[in-house]
């Protein structure tokens, strides 16, 4: 009781704090956005605007959307402002290539940095380092931004309230009904699995949900097929849309998270979308990628595939297993979500980001 009067106090007091966040989206319908810092916000009834560098704040929450070197000078000139800095992405493990080097560019010219930094790990890294405290997404990334800020914190994203059905039928029919879901720019992942597709082809039925053009910088897209006919199977494509595409995803069999391993923001990717589908009811086959791996083996479930063969192996062993034990596989998924992902243990891990406990 004591302890609740207490939280309730500083939740009070941060609530009269003049606070801004820099979003990744002004709409607040970006999943950086609305699962994460405006979730907690609305969620303990704390006011907040969009940030202004002109404005004063007593805390600001800076997305890694921001005008990085903007901010930095702004905390110099604003040196008793909390700046918080949530970097969700692994940019700080990829390494420097061509692509790398554009985006930096690309950053300056469009106006998003006001300063060059060709390296744009760089800005980055000298945000964290003047940062009052880092908010990051895995265990990968805090051992890594510890070395430049010892206050930093892991948050995932909860997208309960995104969830509007629970998934309740299980019956698998000729073909199992496969899905992959996300944002477009990350739609070349399902490359991967090219030939695992074509080998059972006659076995599969394949749904994909995402946008129909990928965004590049600059204004550039390509159009999301480009990528999708390289598969050399037939798929069916749905238009994502924020109202539908979890209902629209309870649909399938099984969900499909394949991660190219040689691309280090990919590979290095939090559970999120793997708890997103397991609170959903569906089960996902994943690739074993540091985040993902760890969470299956504490849930006591191995449905990652490290090769094509351990791919087609395990989709058909899902396909054809029995009932009961599709059944044990769901209760081991809700433990999970609910010793790991419930509401009250994501939002204390904010309320210790801005040490309200």
């Amino acid at each position: 009781m004591v302890s609740q009067v207490r939280q309730n106090e500083s939740l009070s007091s941060f609530a009269s704090l003049k606070v801004g966040y820099f979003p990744h989206n002004n709409t607040l319908r970006h999943p950086g956005d609305r699962r994460r810092f405006v979730f907690f916000a609305k969620e303990t009834r704390i006011p907040f605007e969009i940030a202004d560098a002109r404005k004063e704040y007593d805390v600001v929450f800076l997305t890694s959307s921001c005008n990085v070197s903007e901010w930095i000078a702004y905390k110099k000139q604003h040196p008793r402002t909390r700046l918080v800095f949530e970097l969700i992405d692994s940019y700080l493990l990829e390494q420097a290539n061509v692509k790398m080097y554009l985006k930096g560019a690309a950053r300056f010219v469009t106006g998003k940095d006001k300063n060059l930094f060709v390296d744009y790990r760089k800005a980055f890294i000298e945000i964290i380092r003047i940062a009052d405290a880092v908010v990051c997404s895995t265990p990968v990334q805090q051992a890594l931004i510890e070395q430049y800020n010892k206050n930093v914190h892991v948050s995932l994203d909860y997208f309960e309230n995104e969830i509007s059905e629970v998934k309740s039928d299980y019956k698998i029919g000729e073909k199992i009904k496969l899905v992959w879901e996300g944002q477009s720019y990350t739609v070349e992942n399902i490359l991967i699995l090219s030939k695992v597709f074509k080998e059972i082809e006659n076995e599969i039925e394949l749904h994909v949900i995402t946008d129909k053009l990928i965004p590049y910088p600059l204004g550039l897209s390509k159009k999301t097929k480009t990528i999708l006919d390289k598969l050399k199977v037939e798929y069916h494509f749905h238009e994502w849309k924020f109202d539908t595409f979890a209902s629209q995803a309870i649909r399938y069999d099984l969900a499909l998270i394949p991660l190219d391993s040689k691309k280090a923001i990919m590979w290095n990717k939090p559970e999120n979308k793997l708890l997103f589908f397991w609170q959903a009811g569906l089960p996902a086959l994943t690739s074993p990628s540091p985040s993902y791996t760890r969470v299956m083996n504490a849930a006591g479930i191995q449905m990652y595939a490290a090769n094509e063969k351990e791919w087609v192996e395990k989709i058909l062993r899902y396909k054809f297993a029995r009932e009961s034990e599709r059944a044990a596989l769901l209760k081991k998924m809700k433990a999970y979500i609910g010793v790991h992902h419930s509401k009250e243990i994501i939002l204390n891990r904010w309320k210790r980001i801005f040490q309200l406990n």
